[in-house]
């Protein structure tokens, strides 16, 4: 993943604040538990945020979309 498909997920996250696409906080918590346990989860020390060195995710955005999915595969997305 690149850069522009960081850049891609945010347009992406700020179109499903709009609509309220947002799951429920037990699922929220179900995904971050599982990036926190996967070897490429990483929290940059500077800015305080938890993002995935493989694929260059912002963790805690991805989490709440019901749209968004775990590019490793590792989670997915809710219609």
């Amino acid at each position: 993943m690149h850069i522009r498909d960081s850049i891609r997920d945010i347009v992406e996250a700020i179109k499903e604040t709009r609509k309220g696409n947002y799951v429920s906080d037990e699922t929220e918590k179900e995904r971050l538990k599982i990036c926190e346990e996967c070897g490429n989860f990483t929290i940059v020390p500077v800015i305080k945020t938890r993002h995935c060195n493989e694929c260059l995710c912002d963790i805690d955005l991805k989490a709440m979309f019901k749209k968004m999915e775990c590019p490793m595969g590792k989670w997915h997305g809710e219609e």
